[in-house]
């Protein structure tokens, strides 16, 4: 069962990762053309609620039904965890930003006051990239550990 859970835990981690790197060539394309900057932040807005919200669910889903699923959960998986936990309160705290910024647009607010909200958003998403690169080391290397141990147990 461990592994089908894994299998659904890589999808959807691998569907939110493509997300996430669309929003964020969505995000730089205006630090060069700023004419695209009320565009990204529309698009943002339902990218955030239609697809990445519901794949992060997804993602926490599966992570918690394989942390109930493992023989053991070690050091490294709680440290797999807590770092999941914070970006996903981080993701969370974006997507706040990322809708506020679009009340901000739909009011009419200053552009100073959309471009700081902006530079929130790019520093929020940068620490939790950080965290993601972290995730992603220690749940190849987690998964590599039970393939192999799947392989040498028999």
């Amino acid at each position: 069962m461990v592994n089908i859970v894994a299998v659904l835990h890589l999808t959807v981690v691998s569907a939110l990762i493509g997300v996430i790197a669309t929003e964020t060539v969505m995000e730089l394309l205006p630090l060069r053309k700023n004419d695209l900057h009320h565009s990204a932040i529309r698009f943002h807005f339902w990218i955030d609620l239609l697809l990445e919200l519901p794949l992060a669910l997804g993602v926490i889903a599966t992570g918690v039904a394989m942390a109930t699923l493992v023989k053991e959960l070690t050091i490294l998986h709680l440290i797999k965890i807590a770092c999941a936990s914070t970006a996903f309160l981080l993701g969370c705290t974006c997507i706040w930003r990322v809708i506020r910024r679009d009340r901000f647009l739909k009011n009419n607010e200053p552009e100073k006051v959309l471009k700081k909200e902006t530079k929130n958003i790019h520093i929020t998403a940068s620490i939790t990239y950080i965290l993601i690169s972290v995730i992603i080391i220690l749940g190849v290397w987690l998964a590599y550990n039970r393939v192999l141990d799947s392989i040498y147990s028999r």
